[in-house]
C-alpha cells in the first residue's frame, strides 16, 4: 500500500493502475439480478467467491493447475463448491459426466475458444457465459458461436444464447470501457473491439 501511495503522490503510477476496470462488479451484478442455481467455472478464484457471496449457486469448478487445484479445493471447501484437477489437454466431453445446463458459465481459464464452443450445449436457455480476458483477438472464434455478444467493458464478454437475457443483462449493466491500460489499449486493440461495441 506504502509503495502505490508514493507512486501516486511522485506522479509513477501507470496508465493500467489509473484506467483498469474489473469484471467483479459486472459478476456481482448478473449474480444478484438472475440468482443463478448451477454455476461452472474454468479458473476458480475471485468469481467463485463473488458467486458464493451474491447467490445460492451450485459451482463445478475446473482447474489445470495441480497448485492452484489444491489451494482453491481447500478454500473453497463447501458442499456449494466442487473443485476438479484436469491436466491440460484433458477432453472437453468430460464435462457432460459433471452436470447442466448451467445458468452461468464463467471462463478465465484453460483453452478458451474451445471451451466456449463446447460449452453452448452446456449453457441453459436463458444463461450467461462471462469470459475474462477477452479482449484477447484469438478467442473470437469462440465468442461468435453464441448469437448474442455484449462488451460491458474492454476484458469482458457477455454472451448468452436467448435475446431475452441479453436484453436484461443490457438493463442491469453500464458499460464502462474507460479502461485505457496497456493490454487493450493498442489501435489494433481498439479496431478489434470496436466491432462488438459499436452498437453498445
Amino acid at each position: 500500500m506504502f509503495r502505490k501511495i508514493f507512486r501516486v503522490i511522485c506522479g509513477l503510477q501507470s496508465v493500467s493502475d489509473r484506467t483498469f476496470v474489473s469484471f467483479k462488479p459486472h459478476l456481482k451484478t448478473i449474480c444478484v439480478h438472475f440468482q443463478p442455481k448451477e454455476v461452472l467455472e474454468f479458473g476458480p478464484g475471485n468469481s467463485t467467491a463473488i458467486i458464493l457471496k451474491y447467490s445460492a449457486a451450485h459451482i463445478i469448478s475446473i482447474e489445470e493447475s495441480k497448485k492452484w487445484y489444491r489451494k482453491y479445493r481447500s478454500k473453497f471447501s463447501t458442499d456449494r463448491v466442487d473443485v476438479h484437477y484436469k491436466s491440460q489437454g484433458w477432453d472437453l466431453h468430460e464435462l457432460s459426466g459433471l452436470g447442466g445446463p448451467y445458468d452461468l458459465i464463467f471462463v478465465d481459464a484453460g483453452n478458451r475458444p474451445a471451451e466456449l464452443k463446447y460449452c453452448v450445449d452446456l449453457l441453459a436457455q436463458d444463461g450467461v457465459v462471462f469470459l475474462h480476458d477477452a479482449h484477447r483477438e484469438e478467442y473470437e472464434p469462440g465468442i461468435r458461436a453464441y448469437p448474442q455478444i455484449f462488451f460491458p467493458e474492454r476484458h469482458s464478454c457477455l454472451m448468452c444464447k436467448s435475446s431475452d437475457a441479453m436484453a436484461q443483462l443490457k438493463t442491469i449493466i453500464t458499460p464502462d470501457m474507460s479502461c485505457r491500460c496497456r493490454y487493450c489499449n493498442t489501435e489494433k486493440r481498439n479496431r478489434y473491439l470496436a466491432q462488438f461495441t459499436k452498437d453498445t
